[in-house]
């Protein structure tokens, strides 16, 4: 029997692949069995079909995974299936489908995963491969998203990481986010200590060191007790805590050590744990723009963060007017910004029943009237003096002890000590002294005026002087001399530290706080009345 004609259209349509596989599939079977000899023929050209495809098919897959690869961040299935992916690659959200070797359960939102060249299908997985991007604060949780605080007060709404939701982040903590895709990436640790805007004094000074300086200890000591433990009486009385205290005074009088005996007070005495927080000078400044003001509000933050784990916190603010100076004094428009955000926090402590700001400055005239308000630095503001004879011979004593080496002559170590304390308030304090007077000053309208000891007198130059006469003696019993500490190490100590600052002491505003000279005083010469080379100095090879 002879095909009719309409079988070779269908052949041709089969081969064209112009038909459904079913209407296919029964046409083959109805051709080969009308003709057998032409089912030969017939699979030699599927297989031929067969191996085209085939290789297309290769050199397809080769195309999608020839490189370059483009990483991209997993971010979910969509679609309520796991064939197509969204995906962040820069700042780009992409929908791709899944190459067939990608287990969806390995995917975990915030992976690494690598696109092929066109960048619409996800290759591979790098679980190992790590992060870069920007470190900001976690605020707040939103809609299963999370709210970062950054720089300039400016708040970014951001995916979260897999991680970094199983760390539950708090308040606070910092997270690792990429700019572009905006998810957050993983839990940072917090900053090193040395970089934190708070660095921990330690409470190492005493009530018996720290000379002539009771009364203010005493009277900022007595408050915070008060509040701390007969909370009934402040209650009945009526009583908001003491929040803020200005120490006022020029360099070395002893404002941070006072601060540092006010916390071992606490802590010896009653049982409190205290710590000084110190704000270091200028720590806040940054050069870009709001990121002064957010430092301001960090270093609050790191303050209350220690008062809430039990900690009686006194902030301590050294040379506050680096935070809050007039504004016609400021050096650029960052002061005028710093200073409002400054006042807006230290009006937020009020609530803060175990916070103590304290604030130290040599240049009171700097600050803001808005800082010496009370409620803020103005509820107590002392003046730290100067030591005079009494005062300097307590901070002689704290350093001179009885078990130094001295050259005693025979006599006690403790008689021996006192021996060349006194030796050395005489030669400060002693009108007739010739280390007395250092210098004269010679103010515009022609009079003058001398400089003495006293006037420049301050703790910080007492320890030197002691420190220096220690070499002295040191070095001598190093060269076969006579060994121990004597009042002549002493006096060349003083005259040292003197001469030289009486050689620093420049005409201008510095002078005039340090001196505490009248303003209607101008000073256009300070004449040192010593010369250098007219007193023993230490020197190593003079012993």
């Amino acid at each position: 029997m002879q095909p009719s004609k309409a079988e070779p259209e269908i052949l041709q349509r089969i081969l064209a692949e112009e038909l459904p596989p079913e209407q296919e599939k029964a046409a083959v079977e109805s051709w080969v069995r009308k003709n057998p000899a032409a089912a030969a023929p017939l699979l030699l050209v599927c297989l031929g079909q067969k191996h085209q495809y085939k290789a297309a098919l290769e050199e397809l897959r080769a195309r999608l995974r020839r490189s370059p690869w483009h990483p991209a961040t997993f971010l979910q299935f969509l679609f309520d299936s796991t064939e197509q992916a969204l995906v962040a690659a820069g700042s780009r959200r992409l929908s791709v489908a899944l190459a067939p070797e990608i287990d969806p359960a390995q995917l975990r939102r915030g992976a690494v995963v690598f696109l092929n060249s066109d960048m619409n299908l996800l290759l591979r997985t790098a679980p190992q491969m790590t992060h870069a991007g920007a470190v900001a604060e976690f605020s707040r949780f939103h809609d299963g998203r999370a709210v970062l605080r950054v720089g300039a007060g400016e708040e970014l709404v951001v995916d979260l990481a897999e991680p970094v939701r199983e760390a539950a982040p708090a308040r606070g903590d910092l997270l690792l986010y990429d700019r572009d895709s905006l998810v957050a990436i993983e839990k940072v640790e917090a900053r090193p200590s040395e970089s934190e805007l708070l660095v921990t004094l330690p409470a190492d000074i005493g009530i018996e060191q720290l000379g002539g300086l009771d009364g203010p200890f005493g009277e900022i000591a007595a408050e915070i007790r008060l509040h701390l433990f007969h909370r009934e009486l402040v209650e009945a009385y009526r009583l908001g805590p003491v929040k803020g205290v200005l120490l006022c005074g020029p360099p070395g009088v002893g404002k941070t050590s006072l601060v540092k005996c006010l916390a071992r007070g606490l802590s010896t005495e009653h049982g409190v744990q205290a710590a000084v927080l110190l704000a270091r000078p200028g720590i806040h400044r940054s050069m870009w723009y709001g990121a002064s003001e957010q430092n301001v509000r960090s270093l609050f933050e790191e303050a209350r963060r220690a008062a809430a784990c039990g900690a009686y916190v006194l902030l301590f603010f050294d040379d506050v007017d680096q935070l809050g100076a007039r504004e016609n004094y400021s050096a650029n428009a960052v002061d005028s910004r710093i200073l409002p955000c400054f006042l807006q926090e230290i009006d937020a402590l009020r609530s803060e029943s175990r916070i103590l700001l304290v604030g130290a400055t040599n240049r009171q005239d700097l600050l803001d009237e808005a800082l010496l308000r009370p409620g803020r630095f103005g509820d107590k503001i002392f003046r730290i003096p100067r030591p005079g004879r009494a005062a300097a011979r307590e901070i002689f004593r704290k350093y001179l002890t009885p078990d130094l080496p001295y050259a005693a002559n025979g006599h006690p170590p403790a008689e021996a000590a006192a021996g060349v304390v006194e030796d050395a308030l005489a030669a400060i304090f002693s009108a007739g002294s010739e280390y007395h007077a250092l210098a004269t000053l010679a103010f515009r309208d022609g009079s003058r005026k001398p400089l003495t000891a006293p006037q420049v007198m301050s703790g910080a130059l007492i320890e030197s002087v002691v420190t220096q006469a220690k070499l002295r003696g040191c070095f001598r019993a190093l060269a076969g001399g006579p060994p121990g500490i004597s009042s002549q190490d002493l006096l060349a100590a003083i005259a040292r530290e003197l001469t030289s600052l009486a050689r620093r002491l420049k005409p201008g505003p510095a002078l005039h706080q340090m001196l505490e000279l009248s303003t209607e005083l101008d000073v256009v010469r300070v004449e040192p009345r010593r010369d250098p080379g007219s007193h023993e100095y230490l020197r190593m090879n003079d012993v």
